[in-house]
């Protein structure tokens, strides 16, 4: 009984951050991806700069949208984004195609 007491508090533990931010439009560090981002290519200024531009665009759209979007939908998009460091452009690429696909597995049915 022990045991089984244990792996709930375990599965709480691991999907309480991911339950924690749906419903907050998340705060990523914008300069230390962009830094991230131009150091990749050699640390050009005009690179960090572009993505630092692009990134408050992408911030602005996903901002203006964001209390519309399911939880659901929040949540997966901020663990895509989190996953190459933060990234407003790929969080609002991943809430676009995710309302895009919506409903598309609702009644498709396999051709044989």
């Amino acid at each position: 009984m022990d045991w089984m007491m244990r792996g709930i508090v375990a599965a709480a533990v691991i999907l309480v951050p991911v339950a924690g931010v749906a419903g907050a439009l998340p705060q990523f560090d914008v300069p230390g991806y962009c830094r991230q981002v131009a150091d990749s290519v050699g640390g050009s200024d005009m690179i960090r700069a572009g993505c630092q531009q692009q990134e408050q665009r992408n911030y602005n759209a996903v901002k203006a949208r964001w209390g519309s979007m399911p939880e659901r939908t929040q949540a997966y998009c901020v663990q895509v984004a989190q996953s190459i460091g933060g990234s407003y452009q790929i969080l609002d690429g991943c809430l676009t195609q995710e309302m895009n696909s919506a409903g598309e597995a609702e009644g498709f049915e396999f051709q044989y």
